[in-house]
């Protein structure tokens, strides 16, 4: 719609599961979009949030998934459409993962440890300078 300019969906709900240690993950996540013809309905949104309970995934990949899925469900380019999950405190330290632009910006390999199945490649957003 022309005269909603963004939409933002917040959820401090959103349950995963490090693939590592299987502990569960706690987040916050916002989801902003500038719409065009579709908009994301919050019922369908919870549901689809809800389905990560169980999966083992890094957050960094969680951040990008989730963005490329509302993109894909909305017909927008993947750079119209921010999430921030910012990982609620475990063992002391908070995290936030933000995805920028439209791709990857950069993949590392991990070894054995995969990131929602993506075969071993993490994507790392605004969490810190590697080089």
């Amino acid at each position: 719609p022309a005269h909603v300019p963004l939409i933002r969906c917040t959820n401090d709900e959103l349950n995963s599961m490090c693939p590592v240690t299987e502990q569960p993950d706690l987040s916050h996540v916002v989801i902003e979009y500038e719409p065009d013809q579709w908009c994301v309905e919050s019922k369908s949104l919870k549901l689809y949030l809800n389905g990560f309970r169980n999966e083992g995934c890094f957050a960094e990949a969680l951040a990008v998934r989730i963005r490329d899925d509302i993109a894909a469900a909305l017909q927008l380019p993947p750079a119209k459409v921010r999430v921030t999950l910012a990982q609620k405190r475990r063992g002391g330290i908070a995290l936030t993962r933000q995805p920028v632009g439209g791709g990857h910006s950069r993949s590392y390999t991990f070894g054995r440890l995969n990131g929602c199945g993506k075969g071993g490649h993490i994507w790392t957003g605004v969490v810190g300078n590697h080089g």
